[in-house]
């Protein structure tokens, strides 16, 4: 995970994920005690973000799923009409309804605003906010019917009000760069072309983010087009992932000092990568530079002393 691997290269350690989650939560407490105004302001915004209708994407992007399957907008509605009828059903439930429909969407909220936000937190709300929605309904059905205009027009006002905060423009727009890059790696053995088409989408998206040109360059390694896997990996050279695979390519045409300058520079981007001291090790070891390659898994050492391929290569 994203968050791990930055505790990790902060730290300068492999952390375990409770040491991770560990690390993060004392930076929250930190950050909380040192800047209380933006700390407030974030947490605006997450109960802003909660009650749009925009759905912040997680692991899945919801709009590319809609906009990839034309019948998914058909048969789903959105939040923001969800929102301004379950506002309106407030009005047709006893307060001991309203209560217990209530503690569980104001549960997520809470939720959200002592952590983060994403649209997965409103997951849990939806099911309670759903029934307040069907009584708004019913209710708004029947003050139509029945003329009964004062009541109409309160209704509205109240639903009105619900959806202007659920069309608030939000502050993430769509953007599926990752959504490009996950489908990429989802087709790629059976429809490597359609895998590189997205991927140059997701490039055409974000030209300095190194996933889709990584993706991409061992897509073109895969097929034996060194120079094309080159390029893709050279256009982000701050990447620790695609400086491995360019170690890979000096490594097949024996350019040792090249593959090992490769790795000597991924580590000093992430130090934490323990596998990475075991690959610079042997090329050391090729190279003939024996003291440089037991230093470098001392430093391995020192970071974890339970990886087992570390200890056989200090000792040779």
């Amino acid at each position: 995970p994203a968050a791990w691997n930055e505790a990790n290269r902060r730290t300068g350690k492999k952390l375990s994920l409770g040491e991770a989650s560990s690390y993060w939560f004392h930076e929250g407490l930190r950050f909380v005690a040192s800047e209380p105004g933006k700390f407030i302001a974030n947490d605006v915004d997450k109960v802003v973000a909660f009650f749009n209708r925009y759905e912040i994407p997680d692991n899945y992007n919801y709009y590319f799923a809609r906009d990839s399957v034309p019948l998914l907008p058909v048969l789903f509605v959105g939040f923001g009409l969800i929102l301004p009828l379950a506002a309106m059903g407030l009005f047709t439930v006893s307060s001991r309804e309203r209560a217990l429909l209530l503690v569980v969407p104001a549960t997520s909220l809470l939720t959200a605003v002592i952590f983060y936000y994403n649209g997965r937190f409103r997951v849990t709300a939806l099911p309670f906010l759903l029934i307040l929605a069907v009584a708004g309904l019913f209710q708004l059905w029947e003050v139509v019917r029945e003329r009964r205009h004062r009541r109409l027009a309160a209704l509205l006002a109240t639903g009105g009000g619900a959806a202007v905060v659920a069309f608030l423009p939000p502050k993430i727009s769509d953007d599926f760069y990752f959504s490009y890059v996950t489908t990429g790696e989802c087709v790629e053995k059976s429809a490597p072309q359609r895998a590189m088409d997205y991927y140059r989408r997701a490039i055409a998206l974000h030209p300095q983010q190194p996933e889709a040109h990584v993706s991409l360059g061992k897509l073109r390694f895969a097929e034996g087009d060194f120079d094309a896997a080159r390029r893709e990996f050279m256009a982000v050279p701050d990447s620790p992932e695609a400086l491995l695979e360019l170690s890979v390519i000096a490594f097949a045409r024996d350019n040792y000092p090249e593959a090992a300058a490769c790795l000597e520079k991924a580590l000093a981007i992430r130090p934490n990568m323990l596998s990475v001291y075991n690959r610079l090790s042997l090329l050391y070891s090729l190279m003939g530079r024996e003291a440089d390659a037991k230093a470098v898994m001392s430093r391995a050492l020192a970071i974890d002393p339970a990886y087992f391929k570390e200890f056989s290569n200090v000792g040779r």
